[in-house]
């Protein structure tokens, strides 16, 4: 018996939830004066995420009686490479992290390796994900990374790597 697509997705999901959580839970708690702490965002989109996951499992099992092309897995180049380029992504993210806040000769802020990952990831997988137009790519980037050291930097006070 072979097992559906959506099983599939939904493990690998459910375990990236689950070392996200792992790693999520070394982060400090709240202060007593705070309820949500530097953790409270990462648990909660774990969650929704782990939903998710649960949901395509759900999915996956309900559709296990269709047809033998919806069962199969198979395997897109293009989903595969925007996921292994995601998971460089992070770990480029908080490389560069280390790497420019040991450069005191830069000035860039504390943001500077999320900054830099984050404008070089979205420029990059837009196009994977089939944006064609630069104008549009090169906005969408500088944009959502903008706004996201802006939320996360100066509204939320995190120091993002």
């Amino acid at each position: 018996m072979r097992i559906h697509k959506d099983v599939i997705s939904g493990i690998v999901i459910l375990l990236f939830c689950a070392v996200g959580a792992l790693s999520t839970s070394q982060l400090p708690p709240p202060s007593a004066e705070e309820w949500a702490g530097p953790s409270t965002l990462p648990y909660i989109t774990l969650g929704a995420t782990a939903l998710c996951g649960v949901l395509l499992v759900i999915t996956g099992i309900a559709r296990r009686n269709a047809d033998r092309a919806s069962r199969s897995f198979n395997l897109d180049p293009k989903v595969l490479a925007f996921y292994v380029f995601w998971v460089c992504y992070m770990a480029a993210m908080v490389w560069l992290g280390d790497l420019i806040s040991g450069m005191n000769r830069l000035g860039m802020p504390h943001n500077g390796g999320f900054i830099v990952a984050t404008l070089l990831f979205l420029l990059v997988a837009l196009p994977v994900l089939g944006r064609r137009k630069p104008l549009e790519i090169i906005c969408v980037a500088v944009g959502t990374t903008g706004i996201l050291v802006l939320a996360f930097g100066g509204f939320f006070q995190i120091l993002l790597p």
